[in-house]
């Protein structure tokens, strides 16, 4: 993360290339598959709660308005950043890493893509689009930045559950939740899973 008056023109280019551009190309490839065979479809992106509450660590300018940029998106296309697709045909589940490479329905990428433009636009082939925006993990570089001892001590004095988010075990419920019936009147949709962090950031500035 760097000073947003000191990044360069190329650095800024990289980060909405790797975080905006590469899901918008991901999201698009996997919801022409989905019309093409007329299955319908759930596909999930993982974004951060980063781009869509304000700023709460320095240098963040041009990653969370990239963030903000696929959350926007996605409310038309109905999708986001993937981690997991789920369609009739093939029955698949997917899970995502890195844009750069991407086979039939096996897809990884780190980034959030656009969702609640999406939805609007591909609603009427049976494809929901949703996001999730998780929470602030110990290992991103933000709380590691304070120093682990410090940011251990930070939350349990500023957040709700007094823990940063458990990327094991926090977010699977969500995903399979969205990708199965029991969401099959939700698109275009962001949900939190972020411990109330989003809620409680100027009080954990305070501390940082």
């Amino acid at each position: 993360m760097q000073d947003h008056l000191e990044l360069s023109e190329s650095e800024y280019k990289k980060i909405a290339k790797i975080n905006f551009m590469a899901p918008w190309f991901l999201l698009k490839a996997v919801g022409q598959r989905m019309r093409k065979f007329n299955t319908g479809g759930s596909i999930v992106f993982m974004t951060s709660i980063m781009g869509s509450e304000r700023g709460l660590y320095p240098g963040a300018a041009a990653y969370a308005s990239a963030l903000a940029g696929v959350q926007q998106l996605v409310r038309r296309w109905y999708g986001i950043l993937p981690i997991a697709f789920l369609a009739l045909y093939p029955a698949t589940t997917l899970e995502v890493d890195p844009p750069d490479h991407c086979t039939d329905f096996e897809c990884t990428t780190p980034t959030p893509m656009p969702l609640q433009a999406s939805a609007m636009e591909i609603g009427k082939y049976k494809i929901r689009v949703n996001a999730i925006a998780r929470g602030l993990h110990l290992e991103d570089e933000f709380p590691l930045s304070v120093g682990r001892e410090r940011a251990e001590k930070l939350v349990k004095e500023a957040a709700p559950l007094e823990r940063w988010l458990d990327v094991k075990n926090d977010l699977a419920s969500t995903v399979i939740y969205l990708i199965s019936d029991g969401s099959c009147y939700m698109t275009g949709t962001t949900i939190y899973v972020d411990g109330a962090q989003s809620i409680t950031r100027p009080r954990m500035r305070s501390f940082m």
